[in-house]
């Protein structure tokens, strides 16, 4: 990893014999316990030549350039960020991301800022309300029509599962008492009516968001250099991007042929719950027309259930104190077609599982894709797993189903502590069982889960 370091050119490198690039003299991790460090590293067109010793490096290569690493400073491998939306995350930059408000206060006032302070669009977007700091109904529209309401607004919450609208984007999705719930969505309403009180969850976001005008190419050129730069310079040089529509493959797909895409990514294309079968042709299509150079689109991302949160995650046992244990997004056939239509294609499958049903279910589906297609290296994936039942871990070992996990969750923050009263103290003294996992012998991987929480994998570490 060079990003993110601060890089001091010093003339030239040795006079060995082959010809090299760059020699960067200094500190070099390189994660194989047998030899965890080194003193130089050669590289070449792009390639890691040489990595040991300076003196036999200077000895074997003339390089270009040499590179001197400052005391405190280190080289070391690229992270890989196995779960993270970037380009999504640029186009929020662009709005108005609010960075962990404390209070509604902080959040309103934050709002209040890029109101006055971005340029005006036809559509305020913004991101980054704490479900924690509303009740379980969530924020209301009043509360965010005494910040704008000459024009449509639209919050997203930290998490990406609720948003929070004004009056004026309700009437333009033409929202009101006669709206029905969307399928595995829910419009929040004022107690005892049935009146929207501004907060949609899940598909429901749906409703408001197909009015928002769609992104111009040039925007997505911004917020993918935006994206990009941030998480390079936290050493991320691989990622999956867990949720790619259409028009984001599209406009990756742009950047990778444009030179623009400095970044690996692996393309997880959004599935549809309620879509056929054959969804999976469309994304084979896709996958041939738009992977190219640094970007795959090999990966299908799957949507099992939503958060606890906004209860919309599935359980086996309802919520404390409630007739409720949210619901799966899936039927359990159609999921099993598409995923087994998925492996046959060539797709790695990655999953949203928060809730111990929801893990349940994909791993059932996992089974059987298994039992019709056989063993294979797909490397098929489960992320998040918030809450496992303990006697489905060793499945995911079983099943070589790799464990995603998004270690920067793993502590008692506001978060966990609004969802403790929802899953009472036994649920809630194992979440995020990461030891568990892997004391059962479960691959396991990491990913930040951007925007919901800090792209920093040290962080994280």
């Amino acid at each position: 990893m060079l990003g993110g370091l601060l890089l001091l050119a010093v003339g030239c490198g040795g006079d060995g014999g082959h010809n090299a690039d760059v020699m960067v003299v200094g500190e070099v991790r390189t994660m194989n316990p047998a030899a965890p460090v080194a003193e130089a590293m050669v590289i070449l067109a792009g390639k890691i030549l040489y990595v040991g010793n300076v003196d036999d490096a200077r000895a074997a290569y003339r390089a270009r350039l040499e590179i001197n690493l400052a005391p405190e400073q280190m080289a070391m491998p690229g992270l890989v960020d196995s779960h993270v939306h970037m380009l999504e995350g640029g186009l929020l930059q662009l709005g108005c991301p609010v960075e962990e408000p404390k209070t509604q206060e902080e959040l309103f006032t934050a709002l209040a800022g890029c109101i006055d302070d971005k340029p005006r669009r036809e559509w305020f977007v913004g991101n980054g309300w704490p479900t924690s700091l509303f009740g379980e109904r969530g924020p209301r529209k009043e509360e965010l029509d005494a910040l704008i309401s000459d024009r449509p607004a639209v919050i997203y919450s930290e998490d990406g599962h609720s948003s929070w609208v004004n009056s004026a984007a309700l009437d333009i999705a033409d929202i009101g008492p006669q709206t029905e719930d969307p399928p595995n969505g829910r419009i929040e309403r004022y107690e005892g009516t049935d009146e929207p009180s501004g907060t949609l969850r899940e598909s429901a976001m749906d409703l408001v968001d197909e009015h928002i005008p769609p992104r111009r190419p040039q925007e997505y050129r911004e917020a993918l250099a935006i994206a990009q730069r941030m998480l390079h310079e936290t050493g991320i040089t691989l990622i999956q991007d867990a949720y790619v529509t259409p028009r984001f493959l599209e406009a990756y797909s742009n950047a990778a042929r444009s030179g623009a895409l400095t970044m690996k990514v692996v393309a997880a294309q959004a599935t549809r719950p309620r879509g056929p079968a054959s969804q999976v042709d469309e994304l084979v299509a896709l996958r041939d027309r738009f992977a190219h150079g640094h970007l795959t689109a090999s990966t299908a991302k799957i949507f099992l259930d939503g958060v606890l949160e906004a209860r919309t995650a599935a359980l086996l046992e309802p919520y404390t104190g409630r007739d409720e244990r949210g619901t799966l997004n899936w039927d359990d056939e159609l999921l099993a077609e598409v995923a087994t239509g998925l492996d046959a294609a060539g797709f790695q499958i990655h999953m949203h599982a928060i809730g111990d049903h929801a893990a349940r279910q994909g791993l059932d589906t996992l089974d059987a894709v298994r039992e019709a297609n056989g063993a294979s290296d797909g490397r098929h994936q489960m992320a998040h797993l918030e809450l496992v039942d303990p006697a489905e871990i060793a499945r995911f070992a079983e099943l070589d189903v790799f464990a995603n996990f998004q270690p920067f969750w793993m502590f008692r923050d506001n978060s966990i502590a609004e969802i403790e009263p929802l899953n009472g103290p036994e649920r809630s003294a194992r979440l995020y069982s990461i030891r568990s996992f892997e004391e059962a012998g479960a691959r396991i991987v990491a990913g930040s889960d951007w925007t919901v929480s800090t792209p920093n994998p040290f962080l994280a570490i």
